[in-house]
């Protein structure tokens, strides 16, 4: 039997997630049993289940774990490389100078 010829249910039983995947036009939308099992955050009240967001720092963990790396570091690029256009030339050597007037272009445009 191949897979458009199974009913909605069928389909949605065979997939990895079960949370629907491919839904012909005519089939009724799939419903969740609630609405925390959306996410794979979801307020779930069953501790003992492995999330997929992966562990999360507790408050006694130390400081450099509880630091958003990504946010900070991206972050520090953006600024230095903007302050940085202001004195590089367009022409700077290993394409710091394109980086950094795009950098501040990009900025400039979203701010």
């Amino acid at each position: 039997m191949n897979q458009i010829s199974q009913p909605a249910k069928a389909r949605a039983a065979a997939s990895t997630c079960g949370t629907g995947g491919f839904v012909l036009p005519g089939d009724p939308p799939l419903r969740l049993a609630s609405a925390a099992a959306a996410s794979c955050c979801g307020g779930s009240d069953d501790t003992s289940a492995a999330s997929c967001c992966g562990p999360s720092a507790g408050v006694d963990a130390p400081t450099w774990r509880r630091v958003d790396w990504m946010l900070w570091g991206s972050g520090a690029i953006i600024v230095v490389s903007y302050l940085a256009g202001f004195v590089l030339p367009h022409d700077a050597p290993l394409g710091l100078g394109v980086f950094t007037h795009g950098v501040q272009e990009m900025m400039n445009l979203m701010w």
